[in-house]
C-alpha cells in the first residue's frame, strides 16, 4: 500500500513556509537598507578626505554639477565611484560656495526620484552627525540636496 502526503498536510507545510518568509524577508530588507548607507556614508568620507587633498593641490575645492565628475577630482578617486548613482540613489555633487558654506560634497536628488527617502537622509545623519539636518557636519540644502561639509 502506498502512502502518500493528504491536501492537509501539504497545505500547512505551505502555510509555515509562508510564515516563515514573512518573517524572514523584512529583515533582508533592513539588512540591504544599511548596507546602502554604510556604502554612502564610506564612499562620501573618502571624497572628503580627497576633496581635503584636492585643495592642496590646486588651492580651490572641487566644483562640478550633479553627476559630473570635476576636473582633476578622478586623479584622487575612483572616478567609476563617483559617476553614475550614488549607493542611495541620486547623483553625487561636489559645490564650492554653497549657501555661505566654503565647500560641500555630497547627493542630489532630481525631480521625483524614487531613491529620495527624506527619513533615510535622517538616518544618515544620525550615524553620521547630530540627527539633525539642519545643522552640524551633514545637512539637506534645499528640497534635494544632502551634503557634507568639506571645509567651512
Amino acid at each position: 500500500m502506498r502512502r502518500a502526503f493528504t491536501l492537509i498536510e501539504i497545505l500547512i507545510v505551505v502555510v509555515i513556509l509562508g510564515v516563515l518568509a514573512a518573517i524572514v524577508i523584512p529583515q533582508f530588507t533592513d539588512v540591504t537598507g544599511e548596507a546602502q548607507r554604510t556604502a554612502f556614508v564610506n564612499s562620501a568620507q573618502i571624497f572628503v578626505a580627497a576633496a581635503k587633498r584636492y585643495e592642496l593641490d590646486y588651492g580651490e575645492y572641487p566644483d562640478a554639477g550633479h553627476g559630473k565628475l570635476p576636473d582633476g577630482f578622478g586623479d584622487y578617486i575612483q572616478s567609476n565611484k563617483w559617476e553614475g548613482a550614488t549607493p542611495i540613489g541620486g547623483e553625487w555633487e561636489a559645490k564650492e560656495d554653497k549657501d555661505g558654506i566654503t565647500a560641500v560634497l555630497g547627493v542630489h536628488y532630481e525631480g521625483n526620484d524614487p531613491d529620495h527617502d527624506p527619513a533615510r537622509m535622517l538616518v544618515i545623519d544620525e550615524m553620521v552627525d547630530d540627527g539633525d539636518l539642519a545643522t552640524g557636519a551633514f545637512r539637506q540644502f534645499g528640497d534635494k540636496h544632502y551634503f557634507f561639509i568639506v571645509a567651512q
